[in-house]
């Protein structure tokens, strides 16, 4: 029977010694300096942090051109972002809204973000988000 421990950086499975233990994707260094440091009330701002992390992250050579964010919706405070790094990582779990919804998640310290007592959040993605 699998038993999942959840770590720090990686969810172990401990069913199979054979097989890769855990999960570990990094987000690209360049990351944290390219958010926005201030509230980002317009929706259509926050579709432009988008879209400039998808770009970034084509001309940076770390992913493919998908960014996405996690905010506030009344206040604009963006919780988390990520792109892709799905090539990179060898992982389908790291699309760009998987990844911005998983470090909002750490964030917050919850798997479920409602319960953070922030109001509505607001996924935004500079394209259709997938279907994971």
């Amino acid at each position: 029977m699998r038993t999942p421990v959840i770590g720090e950086d990686a969810c172990v499975c401990d069913n199979a010694p054979n097989q890769p233990r855990e999960i570990v994707i990094p987000s690209p260094a360049w990351l944290a300096s390219a958010l926005p440091t201030e509230p980002v009330v317009d929706v259509v701002e926050r579709m432009r942090v988008a879209v400039g992390l998808a770009e970034r992250n084509v001309a940076e050579g770390t992913g493919g051109p998908f960014g996405a964010g996690v905010f506030v919706e009344a206040t604009g405070e963006l919780i988390a972002a990520g792109v892709s790094v799905v090539v990179e990582s060898h992982c389908a779990h790291a699309h760009a809204e998987m990844m911005a919804v998983g470090l909002a998640q750490r964030k917050l310290g919850t798997h479920d973000l409602a319960s953070a007592g922030l109001g509505d959040l607001q996924l935004v993605s500079c394209c259709e988000p997938c279907a994971m």
